[in-house]
């Protein structure tokens, strides 16, 4: 690896700012695909990003040997799933909130992590908010 973090974005709705938000560190990630069930969103995106990559599917990122993180950014109820397909492919796993709908689900992607020697990595930019503040209060 060169220094950077190869990525894969998968979604293309809130996937969007995640790329724009990759791409604003540039020593640091490289975002070489976009993935969405909407073809033309996703080549939307690549377009006005020039990212070299399109796909329709998950499994054809987790394919990419030159990818190290793969972000998921679909709808809620996939993200479980989505996550353990990223990681048994050997790849790190960022994941839009919510990353799971059960404890069950979590202790699978607990133990898919430690299986899988990769990161799992869920977003939660709300741990500075009022909410989470009166919790610790």
């Amino acid at each position: 690896m060169d220094g950077k973090f190869r990525v894969g974005v998968v979604g293309c709705g809130i996937g969007q700012a995640h790329v724009h938000a990759y791409q604003s560190l540039p020593e640091q990630f490289e975002v070489v695909a976009v993935c969405d069930a909407d073809e033309a969103r996703a080549r939307a995106l690549a377009a006005a990003c020039a990212i070299p990559r399109v796909s329709t599917d998950l499994a054809d990122l987790c394919r990419m040997d030159d990818l190290d993180v793969i972000d998921v950014c679909t709808p809620s109820y996939l993200h479980a799933s989505q996550v353990q397909q990223v990681l048994a492919a050997g790849k790190h796993a960022v994941c839009e909130k919510p990353v799971a709908g059960s404890l069950k689900e979590i202790d699978e992607l607990i133990q898919a992590e430690a299986q899988s020697g990769k990161r799992a990595m869920p977003i939660f930019q709300y741990r500075f908010g009022h909410g989470v503040q009166k919790l610790s209060s």
